[in-house]
């Protein structure tokens, strides 16, 4: 996981955040009805990034992206790397 979609390489967030041009994003109506005009869409497309979300939350979406090959992955803290929990870890 990235810190912020930003920070994700193949994220929409570059266009529909920053204003990038890329031709594989095409605003949506979801999008679209954000705000009037483009600047406008693009500051409230960014601010709905700004809340947190609870670390308790963030595990379990973290021990549900982190399975591999049916063995439950866990990350211990932030950056660390993953470890079975098979076998009693």
């Amino acid at each position: 996981m990235v810190r912020h979609p930003r920070d994700y390489r193949w994220s929409s967030f570059h266009a529909n955040g920053d204003g990038k041009q890329d031709a594989m994003v095409v605003p949506h109506e979801q999008y679209l009805g954000l705000a009037r005009n483009e600047q406008a869409r693009r500051e409230a497309y960014r601010a709905l990034f700004k809340a947190h979300l609870d670390p308790e939350v963030i595990e379990r979406i973290r021990s549900a992206t982190l399975t591999l090959l049916g063995r439950a992955r866990k990350v211990t803290s932030p950056g660390a790397a993953p470890r079975s929990l098979s076998r009693g870890n």
